[in-house]
């Protein structure tokens, strides 16, 4: 449902934007869906279990996302590829696979172009 979306929208940009962690086995079967019985009207509870892997954002880290996230909404695969390389903790990778990495994030975008970017950041990520 629509509420659903919305609550599940909210609840992770809070956890990387306001909280600067992620969880990091957020699946279905990790997310429980309540009645919150002490709320007016009983609205949806979105409760998340499992949070043995957790990762907790830096400064840095944040920042970086966030310019990614960036590059992402405007559809700008090459900058948002590039980003992810350069803010890698560990890159081995030749120019060759950066370059190909980054036409395949850019790909990513042109794919997905008719779509909203926040509707489909879980198919962007299952992609990279």
């Amino acid at each position: 449902s629509e509420e659903l979306a919305t609550i599940g929208l909210e609840t992770v940009m809070k956890m990387i934007f306001l909280h600067d962690f992620v969880h990091g086995d957020l699946h279905p079967g990790n997310i429980l869906i309540d009645r919150n019985a002490a709320a007016r009207g009983k609205p949806l509870r979105m409760n998340m279990i499992d949070c043995g892997l957790v990762v907790e954002m830096g400064e840095n880290d944040h920042v970086n996302l966030v310019k990614i996230l960036g590059a992402l909404v405007k559809r700008d695969g090459l900058l948002a590829g590039q980003l992810m390389v350069d803010t890698a903790k560990k890159c081995q990778a030749s120019e060759l696979d950066v370059h190909l990495f980054c036409k395949g994030i850019q790909k990513i975008c042109e794919d997905d172009e008719e779509n909203n970017f926040l509707e489909s950041v879980g198919d962007y990520l299952a992609d990279i």
